[in-house]
């Protein structure tokens, strides 16, 4: 296991991913009245689409420190 400041980014990346992907499934299921079939694939859509964003991120953040 990563122990440092790394370990700190990744405990934050994980909860920020499990918080909105159960909000984003609340949402479509109690709001948007989808079934919970449909509102659970929402919401790992969405899950997946911010592991991307945090992997763009920190390509972006770990350019810098490589030198390259």
């Amino acid at each position: 296991m990563t122990t440092g400041p790394a370990s700190g980014v990744i405990v934050a990346g994980l909860t920020i991913l499990l918080v909105v992907g159960a909000g984003w499934f609340a949402l479509s299921w109690q709001i948007m009245n989808n079934t919970p079939t449909d509102a659970v694939g929402e919401a790992l859509g969405v899950m997946f689409a911010l592991l991307i964003v945090f992997s763009v991120i920190g390509a972006i953040r770990s350019r810098g420190r490589d030198g390259s």
